[in-house]
């Protein structure tokens, strides 16, 4: 009997080094994305601790962000200093081992950390979407507004009885989130969510990161993808 314990003692560590090795290496970011964080651009303040923020000098909207899964935060910093251009207050959520699961109540923190903001917009790509998603689900007191990148939500966070304000961006050459699984899950989204294809576009191009396995080749650059996500997410803050 000790000997059997001993033996799955010693699985359950040698499966946690594993897992930790491989959610402690994530993809990206790319060199692109890594210049963001060290350039001076005067109009916005970037801080790199416990999330990653970008900070106009005045806003009153405020972007929350959770990351796909496995991949490095610094890697969707274009696309947020983008935004903070905008006058929008944009926090790159750092997840525990790169995955969101582990912490989609995170947003919490953030609203508690920024007071001034009247206007809260929670998103992510991917995993990280799907985790907004259910944060969503379990607080739609505290924020309205959910903008999903190559995500939807599990079927046991359905919001398609809720009064939210949606905006689902996919890829038509995703090959994680296709087509066929953004037209499935429909059914637990709003039905006055607004749907934007990327014609040619790819799941790793929501962010600067690289390749990614299981995905499509993208028939589009990198920074034309990141122009109409910037455009259409700043479409549905503004409108």
């Amino acid at each position: 009997m000790k000997k059997f314990l001993k033996i799955i003692i010693l699985s359950f560590i040698i499966v946690f080094i594993l897992f930790s090795i491989w959610s402690l290496n994530p993809l990206g970011p790319m060199k692109e994305a890594k210049e963001i964080l060290n350039s001076n651009n005067e109009g916005i303040q970037i801080e790199n601790t416990s999330n990653i923020v970008f900070k106009p000098q005045k806003y009153e909207t405020g972007l929350i962000f959770y990351p796909g899964g496995r991949v490095d935060p610094k890697s969707y910093s274009i696309f947020a200093e983008k935004l903070a251009e905008e006058d929008i207050l944009v926090i790159i959520a750092k997840m525990p081992f790169n995955l969101a699961i582990f912490n989609s109540y995170k947003a919490d923190k953030i609203i508690q950390d920024y007071p001034e903001v009247k206007n809260w917009y929670i998103s992510g790509h991917s995993l990280g979407g799907a985790m907004a998603a259910k944060y969503v689900y379990e607080n739609p007191d505290k924020i309205k507004n959910l903008i999903l990148y190559a995500a939807y939500p599990a079927e046991n966070n359905d919001l398609s009885n809720s009064n939210i304000n949606v905006l689902s961006i996919y890829a038509e050459n995703d090959g994680l989130a296709n087509q066929e699984k953004i037209k499935n899950n429909k059914q637990y989204l709003p039905d006055s969510t607004k749907y934007v294809e990327i014609i040619g576009g790819n799941h790793a191009q929501f962010g600067y990161y690289g390749e990614q396995e299981g995905d499509n080749p993208s028939q589009i650059s990198r920074e034309e993808q990141t122009k109409i996500i910037i455009q259409n997410t700043l479409n549905f803050i503004k409108k």
